[in-house]
């Protein structure tokens, strides 16, 4: 499993700047000003805060030492660090005997409980670490298959690091590409440490390969994720089959000489060196063998057909929840919108209405309960907590009045269902990973603890009897078996239902009470079942369809409401006879078909690993500054002109909670190494509440755009940003921070002379100290072509900037600026747009640094919610090329933007492809005063049309090229216009 931050690039470059940019020189400068301060960023998107964007100081770190590992974790889940070295150094074992490798240094694993996130990744750095999520009650519900959280992570995550290990070169970290395909790499963790079962695999491949489906990069399904795991999962087992574990090892340690002294792992002439055939040969080959299993599987199984019964018309792409109140009135689904637009919505349809009506627009998880007579639904969101974790809680929404309500905080709690009178709400509350059974009276808003389960037990859902005080629940135990129990709520008595020789999970109480449905991976796939708890009847099965089924509810008239996954790319929902009854298949495939999903390791990873306290032989407190790791480091010659050239390099190195970060460019220049050399350090610290960032940059030829022309200049800067997330509402999509930048900045310009013309403020030398305080709130909802044309958003932004120029105090300036914007629906997938901007001086900057507006779309680059940079902070009325200076300005911009194609299916040399393409209008209107009066404005109102384009770089960073003709409003129906390219976000912050 891999975590990273997503970086968004907004670049704006003005043709004319590239026309004039033949300096290599100012390449360089630029390349090296976005890579200082990139390298530390890249290394911060590695820690916890790559997902929840929040730095937890409020953590006492600890650490655990045992013969090959070092295990950190929070001192108050103290105990964890036990079970995982266990596993961790039963895992070593078996992956050092099956893949022949060993670490001279201890490899680090990472814990944490600071949010609800059932997962972890590997990171390649160094020896290697990981970081992994613990105490969590969720994976009972996400993962199948007997193995506990600890046991499961733990040991897959180790096994990307001795992947690493095994295919690493002295080239890395730049060799991964070649050596380490996503699929394979999954695939190899998952057979190393794990059997095959139902969630890892059969269930998502089995559906693609009947689907005929077979691709996880088609971009058609919400389960191509699941479905890369699971296609490298098989093929792994399926290649050591075939060749045999030892070829395995061996295509690991296989390497390829690509230069002198430069031997790489290249998987694709690894594979064909070892085992004689190309990969492609070798999946052909598989894929004709999985497809003979499958197919002959599912003519021996029920398909969705003989069901009898035709789909409910339930709207989404993939539904996730369904659930109706027991006097029929009311039902309510939950189900994700499209692929398109992935919202999770609650949707719910009142009487006998066929329209449904969304309530809950987004984020909202997948077990609902709705209120026996209709009135409201209960439901789970993953929420900010306490000091920002993500964590799960309960809401209400009433359905008459619209309003929601959040019942719980930072509970981590899940699972709700009504009692028979709708005054009590049961759940499941989470402490330390054990799960328990929770009552809370709706109208005192007190709970009472149901259950008294003790170390590693988990819960998934629940239901409340129809007409008794008994709930039903699945557990999954600390033995490893999922079981099904029910729980009295007046006496706290515990039943077992079912034995725990199978998956069985998701109790479903019947309208009378009698019997209990349930969904159970016996099949490898999910299928129904019913029985009569506390008698000696059989169990029943409901059905056996293939590709598999999940009940959620029973509805009024004794149907059950199933999932069925119709294909990878979207689910249906059938109410099927509650009373029906169906054989048990007996599948029979063809001899040797089959026996990869059988196949295991040489040495396995055992499913249970007993927890041995002497595996542990220190323990210390965590240094995160001693563990500052080297993530990479280059260096090359460089040659701008016969009078300066030399050597530059980067290095990037982090520490793996990020909680420092630090990136260094530097260029020596072999000419004249004390004036002509440049240094640039950016450093970021995330051991308190706020980001802390500190860039350091010497530059003795810096270029940036300035009217017509580049301007050069020799510079000194320092700066440092804080910056503090916000949570200021428990609504779904809301990004908000507020943030402090203090700077030094030193310029010489060296090009002055040119712009001596008067139609600019000539540049000028000095030192400016400043500070600038920033808030920003924005809301904007996924959709897959966010990038070129979000269909909603909302965002604001306010900032005041004070500094000086001399430090006597002499000479000052005070900046005020608010912007917004807005993105309104209009016909169909229209939309209309609106941007506006007011900024304000009093005082004197360095002439250069003016407010007003700008010949060209200027060069920016945006992180959300780490940096910005930016030559100017100047807006572009499209279709004028003057400069216009000022004291004030006031600048709108409207559009109406309209999407023309999802893609254009164009590539360029396999890097490069162009993706979705909207066309819009606009009108680009600016007021600049020169003087604080508001009198005397020059007036600009530029009106135009553009055509925008997604265009991706290796699926690695996607960003919105447009090209565009624009006028004057007074030159509308000459011929004079301006014709321009730029590069730039859809949505101004």
């Amino acid at each position: 499993m891999f975590a990273a931050r997503t970086l968004l690039a907004r670049i704006t470059i003005p043709t004319s700047f590239l026309h004039t940019c033949r300096s290599i020189a100012a390449g360089i400068s630029v390349l090296a000003l976005c890579l200082g301060v990139f390298a530390p960023m890249t290394a911060v998107a590695q820690g916890y805060l790559s997902m929840n964007g929040r730095n937890h100081p409020e953590i006492n770190w600890r650490q655990a030492e045992t013969e090959h590992f070092v295990i950190v974790y929070p001192n108050r889940i103290a105990g964890v660090e036990v079970e995982a070295a266990a596993v961790a150094e039963e895992t070593y074992a078996a992956l050092s005997s099956n893949l022949g490798v060993s670490f001279d240094k201890k490899i680090r694993i990472y814990l944490s409980d600071e949010d609800e996130i059932v997962n972890g990744f590997a990171v390649p750095v160094g020896t290697g670490h990981t970081n992994i999520w613990v105490h969590l009650n969720d994976a009972a519900e996400v993962w199948t298959g007997p193995d506990k959280w600890i046991r499961k992570v733990v040991s897959h995550e180790l096994a990307h690091i001795f992947h690493y290990r095994a295919v690493r070169s002295r080239f890395r970290p730049f060799d991964l590409g070649l050596a380490l395909p996503r699929f394979w790499t999954e695939g190899l963790a998952q057979y190393q440490t794990e059997k095959w079962d139902a969630y890892r695999g059969e269930r998502w491949l089995r559906t693609a390969v009947l689907d005929d489906r077979l691709s996880y990069n088609d971009g058609r399904s919400v389960w191509n994720g699941r479905l890369l795991y699971s296609v490298g999962n098989a093929q792994v087992r399926y290649f050591a089959t075939q060749y045999g574990d030892s070829t395995l090892a061996r295509l690991l340690s296989h390497r390829r000489r690509v230069f002198p002294g430069v031997r790489i792992h290249d998987f694709g002439y690894a594979f064909r060196s070892v085992t004689g055939e190309s990969y492609r040969d070798f999946y052909d080959k598989w894929r004709r063998h999985i497809n003979v299993q499958y197919n002959t599987l599912a003519g021996q199984m029920e398909n969705a057909d003989s069901l009898g019964v035709k789909p409910a018309a339930i709207p989404g792409q993939y539904i996730r929840d369904f659930g109706a109140s027991t006097n029929g009135a009311t039902q309510a689904v939950v189900s994700l919108r499209s692929l398109d637009r992935p919202l999770t919505q609650l949707l719910v349809r009142s009487g006998r209405s066929k329209d449904w009506r969304v309530v809950v627009d987004g984020a909202v998880k997948d077990q609902i309960s709705v209120a026996p007579d209709g009135s409201k639904v209960a439901y789970t969101r993953q929420v900010r907590g306490e000091n920002g974790s993500l964590l799960n809680d309960l809401f209400l929404v009433d359905l008459t009045s619209g309003r929601r309500t959040r019942l719980t905080h930072s509970r981590r709690a899940a699972f709700p269902s009504f009692s028979p009178d709708a005054k009590r709400l049961a759940f499941v509350g989470s402490y330390r990973g054990t799960g328990n059974l929770y009552v809370l009276d709706l109208n005192s808003g007190q709970e009472a603890r149901l259950t008294d389960f003790k170390g590693d037990s988990q819960i998934g859902r629940i239901d409340w009897h129809p007409s008794r005080d008994i709930i039903a629940y699945g557990r999954f135990d600390a033995e490893g078996r999922r079981v099904i129990e029910t729980a009295n709520v007046s006496t706290g008595e515990v039943k077992s239902v079912t034995d725990g020789q199978h998956d069985d999970r998701r109790p479903l109480w019947s309208p009378s009470g009698e019997e209990l449905a349930f969904t159970s991976l016996r099949d490898g796939v999910p299928n129904v079942f019913a029985l009569e708890p506390g008698t000696d009847t059989a169990t029943r099965r409901v059905t056996a369809l293939a590709t598999g089924a999940d009940a959620f509810d029973w509805t009024p008239a004794g149907s059950l409401a199933v999932r069925i996954a119709y294909s990878k790319v979207r689910d249906q929902l059938y109410m099927i006879p509650g009373a029906r009854i169906v054989p048990e298949p007996e599948p029979d495939l063809p001899p040797g078909f089959g026996d990869w999903a059988r196949h295991r390791p040489p040495a396995v990873v055992p499913s249970r690993v007993a927890v041995r306290p002497e595996v542990v032989t220190k323990r210390t407190r965590y240094n995160a500054l001693s563990n500052l790791t080297h993530v990479f480091s280059i260096a090359v010659p460089y040659y701008t002109s016969t009078d300066n050239y030399g050597l530059t390099g980067i290095t990037a190195w982090t520490e793996p909670l990020g909680k420092h970060s630090l990136g260094v460019v530097l260029a020596v220049s072999a000419t004249d190494p004390l004036r002509k050399s440049s240094v640039q350090v950016a450093y970021i610290n995330n051991q308190y509440a706020p980001l802390i960032q500190t860039v350091v940059q010497y530059l003795p030829d810096i270029v940036r755009p300035y009217g017509n022309e580049l301007l050069r200049e020799r510079a000194t800067k320092v700066s440092l940003t804080t910056r503090w997330p916000l949570t200021l509402t428990s609504a779904p999509y809301v990004r908000s921070s507020i943030s402090l930048r203090t700077r030094y900045v030193d310029v010489e310009p060296l090009n002055e002379d040119i712009f001596s013309d008067g139609r600019l403020p000539q540049p000028e030398a000095g030192h400016q100290a400043d500070a600038r305080l920033s808030f920003r709130v924005t809301r904007q909802r996924p959709y897959r072509h966010n990038v070129v044309h979000p269909l909603d958003g909302v965002g604001l932004r306010l900032r005041a900037m004070a500094g000086l120029r001399s430090f006597s105090g002499r000479t000052g300036f005070v900046r005020l600026g608010a912007a917004a914007y807005g993105i309104m629906p209009a016909i169909g997938n229209s939309r209309l747009f609106a941007y506006g901007r007011v900024q304000y001086q009093r005082g004197e900057t360095l002439a250069q640094n003016f407010i007003g507006l700008s010949r060209y779309d200027e060069f920016q680059l945006l992180a959300p919610d780490i940096l910005e940079i930016s030559f100017s902070d100047v807006e572009r009325v499209r279709g004028y090329r003057e400069v216009v200076v000022g004291k004030s300005v006031w600048f709108s911009s409207i559009e109406y933007r309209v999407p023309v194609a999802r893609s254009l299916r164009t590539q360029l040399l396999g890097l490069v492809s162009f993706g979705a393409t909207s066309v819009s209008v606009f009108a680009d209107g600016a007021l600049v005063y020169p003087e604080h009066a508001l009198r005397n404005g020059d007036r600009r109102l530029g009106v135009g049309v553009e055509l925008k384009n997604a265009v991706s770089i290796r699926d690695y960073i996607t960003i919105m090229h447009a090209a565009g003709l624009a006028q004057r409003a007074g030159d509308v129906g000459t011929d004079k216009h301006e014709l321009y390219y730029r590069i730039r976000a859809t949505v101004p912050f």
